[in-house]
């Protein structure tokens, strides 16, 4: 099946996102001259094996003298507390590099982490602005800080695990909008998909990147215009996403098309001496909101169908052959009974 082109919109950014233009209110998408510095994993439990924790550094104004000042690796701690509540800190080196992605680096500890401690990275410099973003600042990832739990170490994974997938239903969904408030509430024909993690991958989940691909091409939809997605996560959050339909009310996200759809995970682990890449199956679901058609053979095609399809119509083709051979029988015991 060709690849079905993907809307986006303008506003979308990728993996690991901070928005140009945070919100003065959760009522109205003004800006602040300000964009909140990320980290992965931004909680959670972390092996003690890591390589390290990912960092997207942040920018803010009339800090050192800077028009824009961009946070360096000097304004960042590194704290690690044990069982008896005595803290450390922990020398740490930050490799900064210039990717496709924006600006993005590594945090690395120049001493071993020992596992049970309680650790944080966080800025020292004031906030970026979380205090005016309304009820959204509870939000981990917006807290410009990475706290974790060091567990045992840990081989690194081989595999991502399975991706699941629901029917095909018409749910509202809260995406951005560039109209008045920062997002608004949408119908949309859509699937909700989850991955369900190789157990060889579960001490690593909380530093995965994780990325949707909807017919081979990168699927990134915005969840609002003033707060950024999950780190590592989609607009409905981490290792989950929601393919859908566009229509007169997405402003362009979303697929032109209904149809069989061919959906793939992909996650990267950040901390790791090689970034390791892994994904899911290909899945194929059908994104169609319309009720079930049962036909007459008594066979139903619905919404969705995990590589199936194929299977039902074959099924569906065995069904109506023995319908017809049937028949042919039944006809052949009658014209000998009449004879």
């Amino acid at each position: 099946m060709a690849p079905i082109k993907i809307l986006s919109r303008a506003v979308v950014i990728g993996v690991g996102l901070w928005l140009a233009a945070p919100a003065e209110s959760a009522s109205a998408c003004g800006g602040l001259p300000c964009k909140p510095d990320f980290f992965l994993p931004f909680e959670g439990n972390l092996p003690a094996d890591t390589f390290g924790v990912r960092w997207w550094p942040g920018q803010r104004e009339g800090v050192g003298g800077d028009v824009v000042h961009e946070t360096i690796p000097s304004e960042l701690t590194f704290r690690c507390t044990d069982a008896q509540q005595v803290t450390r800190d922990v020398p740490f080196t930050a490799d900064v590099l210039d990717t496709a992605r924006g600006r993005m680096g590594l945090i690395t500890p120049n001493q071993g982490l020992v596992i049970g401690e309680h650790c944080e990275i966080a800025v020292s410099l004031g906030p970026c602005g979380t205090d005016d973003l309304g009820p959204d600042v509870t939000h981990a990832h917006l807290l410009e800080r990475s706290t974790f739990t060091v567990t045992d170490a840990v081989d690194q994974p081989t595999a991502l695990g399975t991706l699941a997938a629901e029917m095909a239903s018409v749910q509202t969904t809260t995406l951005a909008t560039s109209s008045g408030s920062c997002t608004v509430q949408v119908p949309v024909c859509g699937v909700a998909i989850k991955v369900e993690l190789d157990p060889s991958i579960v001490p690593w989940s909380d530093s995965l990147l994780f990325t949707t691909y909807v017919d081979g091409e990168r699927w990134a939809v915005s969840g609002s215009l003033n707060t950024a997605d999950p780190t590592g996560g989609s607009f409905v959050g981490r290792g989950k996403d929601l393919v859908f339909i566009a229509n007169d009310e997405t402003e362009g996200a979303g697929l032109i098309v209904g149809g069989v759809h061919t959906i793939e995970m992909r996650a990267n682990l950040v901390g790791t001496d090689t970034d390791v890449g892994l994904a899911t199956e290909p899945f194929d679901v059908v994104l169609d909101c319309r009720a079930p058609k049962k036909h007459d053979d008594g066979c139903t095609v619905s919404g969705h169908s995990p590589r199936s399809l194929s299977t039902i119509m074959t099924l569906c083709f065995v069904i109506a052959l023995l319908a017809v051979r049937r028949i042919r029988t039944t006809r052949a015991v009658l014209r000998r009974s009449r004879s």
